[in-house]
């Protein structure tokens, strides 16, 4: 007869390996540079949505004079708006910078708080990015 130790219920093993990922992924992403980088997704989908709502497209406002201005375009492609292939490349691509962005996070010594934070903000956009190809096919 073999020996297991028991968890209980299995809803509740699968809880138990669920709340270990969730400590481990904490530990390993501290929350404030999480906080970081969900602040920038919440920025980056507020401001658009906001842009969205204020301007038709095409149209442009002015902040400091004509020096710069907010103008609401679309960008179907990749960065400006190259045309490399169909969107499920654009996508790979998406997932594919926040994977290597995540691999430098990880990599980088504690001591490197200056670049982690930066590194949290270019997740919050790449994340951001890909929620809008998700939501918008674009």
């Amino acid at each position: 007869m073999h020996h297991r130790e028991s968890y209980g219920s299995p809803r509740r093993m699968v809880n138990t390996v669920g709340d270990d990922l969730v400590q481990k992924l904490l530990r390993a992403f501290p929350r404030p540079f999480l906080t970081i980088m969900v602040l920038a997704i919440l920025v980056d989908q507020l401001s658009k949505t906001v842009m969205v709502r204020l301007l038709s497209l095409g149209e442009s406002i002015p902040v400091l004079g004509d020096f710069f201005r907010l103008t609401l375009i679309l960008n179907p492609g990749g960065v400006f708006g190259t045309k490399l292939g169909g969107q499920n490349f654009y996508t790979f691509i998406s997932i594919l910078a926040i994977g290597v962005t995540l691999w430098f996070f990880f990599k980088t010594r504690a001591n490197g708080k200056t670049f982690r934070i930066g590194l949290c903000l270019v997740l919050g956009g790449a994340v951001g990015n890909s929620i809008d190809r998700f939501r918008f096919g674009e």
